[in-house]
């Protein structure tokens, strides 16, 4: 080739780059053949591996290689336990990445754990998990706010971290990493999510523990720790609100099934009280001086507000004190079971609550506002036929074919009521007359009689006495029907 084709600006641009480094590629020489695609082509040295390949120059310059090609070569579990700087490489990250790259899992010198880049890593590109970039210029960070905490001055490093002080918005001060600040893990002195009064819970018993005593917190963050006695006879302490949240039902002697103790009262009578108290009362227009009730204000309202607390449905007094309720629960709810209201119009007391199966608590709904309602609990229409069901403990009885719709009430409440079920009885909403009537044969068989304000009569199925106790089964069901 001779020296007018080659000799270019283009040429002479790139030869004034002989000797710089990209990434882990230094540019040795420039060659004068081109590629195959007449491009300009670099001999390169890889400061990884050492060894050296022609590349083409402007991917070379522009940094679009990191390296000869040996990272994709080697497998990333080669350099596991190698140290690069501030991180060391612990394991192989096996998350799908849009750039097809090498992924690998890092520990930084601070603690930290993160996910880079292989390339980025052994070239030297990234040091840390981030805290040298704030380690360089702490000074920066003094006066802003991180959640509740503000910072006010640099302690410096303590176990090769950038550490800070920070006044917390309840007045603690507390001295924080600052690594942890930028990237959220830590928000407050351990004020959020602190158990107002945790003398209350004293005496009461969750699982297998019972709460005797309130002691420090031995890691100093203010929060609520218990001293506790488990029914093996061990002495316990544990976090109050991993107690309530249904996390720690033991001291540790009991395994974590799903039918033992770790679902005694559905798990978690803290939460059922919460939100309990959420669907009922959080709302723009709430307020309270209640303390243990704080977080219902300046909150945005729930969904189901509009279904329960809009409605005028509320929460008895003593339930708003959520020991007393805990306790209430812990006492009253089966294992496995949840808690339901029996009038579903009715407010949440002890009388109109009751331990129930989810089953149970889809058949005690209101009515659907769709078209195949009819308005009543368990009865739809499709055309000119009426159909009722009952469901119990994933069983469904149907019956079809019923041409009225006095006919189905009265056939739904007889069943329910025969097989002594929990589910909702209906009562007719018009005006009717209910009557007895027995065979003239056999004063044995009976039927129920509902007379609408036409005066059509409507007659259940045949029933046969069969003892004393169908005669408490026929007042209940003609209860029942009666209109208020």
């Amino acid at each position: 080739m001779s020296d007018e084709r080659w000799d270019t600006p283009s040429y002479r641009k790139v030869s004034a780059r002989i000797g710089e480094k990209f990434n882990n590629l230094t540019i040795i020489d420039i060659l004068k053949e081109r590629n195959k695609d007449k491009q300009i082509v670099a001999l390169c040295k890889c400061s990884l591996c050492g060894g050296t390949k022609i590349l083409r120059a402007s991917k070379v310059i522009s940094s679009y290689y990191k390296s000869c090609g040996c990272l994709a070569r080697y497998t990333p579990e080669k350099y596991i336990g190698n140290t690069y700087n501030e991180l060391t490489i612990v394991g192989v990250s096996k998350e799908e990445h849009s750039d097809k790259a090498a992924y690998v899992v890092c520990r930084c010198s601070c603690g930290a754990r993160k996910t880079l880049r292989l390339s980025l890593v052994v070239g030297g590109k990234t040091r840390s998990c981030g805290h040298l970039k704030a380690a360089s210029d702490p000074s920066q960070y003094v006066g802003k706010t991180f959640g509740m905490l503000k910072v006010l001055n640099v302690v410096g490093i303590v176990k090769h971290a950038m550490t800070v002080t920070c006044l917390c918005s309840c007045g603690i001060a507390k001295n924080v990493k600052l690594t942890h600040l930028i990237h959220g893990s830590v928000t407050s002195c351990g004020c959020k999510g602190k158990i107002k009064n945790p003398e209350d819970y004293i005496g009461y018993r969750f699982g297998s523990l019972t709460i005797s005593d309130v002691v420090p917190d031995p890691r100093g963050m203010g929060r609520a720790v218990v001293l506790c006695h488990c029914a093996c006879g061990k002495a316990h302490t544990a976090r109050l609100s991993s107690i309530l949240n249904g996390d720690i039902v033991s001291c540790g002697c009991g395994k974590r099934t799903r039918d033992g103790i770790t679902t005694i009262a559905n798990g978690k009578p803290y939460g059922v009280w919460r939100s309990m108290m959420k669907r009922c009362y959080q709302s723009k227009d709430f307020k309270t001086s209640i303390p243990e009730l704080k977080f219902l204000e300046g909150k945005k309202e729930t969904n189901s507000y509009q279904n329960y607390g809009a409605r005028g449905i509320t929460v008895c007094k003593e339930w708003w004190n959520a020991a007393v309720f805990i306790k209430w629960y812990m006492d009253n709810i089966k294992s496995g079971e949840s808690m339901d209201r029996i009038d579903n119009n009715g407010n949440y007391t002890p009388d109109n609550v009751r331990s129930t199966t989810a089953v149970m608590q889809a058949n005690n709904q209101r009515a659907r506002k769709d078209g195949s309602s009819t308005g009543y609990t368990g009865i739809y229409t499709q055309g000119n036929t009426y159909y009722w069901r009952v469901r119990y403990d994933n069983n469904l009885m149907t019956e079809r074919g019923v041409k009225s719709l006095l006919k189905a009430i009265i056939d739904r409440n007889l069943y329910i009521l025969e097989n002594n079920f929990p589910n909702r009885l209906n009562t007719p909403k018009e005006k009717c007359e209910v009557g007895l009537l027995a065979s003239g044969k056999d004063q044995r068989t009976w039927q129920v009689s509902l007379t609408d304000k036409s005066g059509k009569t409507h007659l259940s199925e045949r029933r046969r006495l069969k003892s004393n106790e169908d005669k408490i089964l026929i007042n209940k069901l003609t209860k029942s029907l009666k209109c208020e």
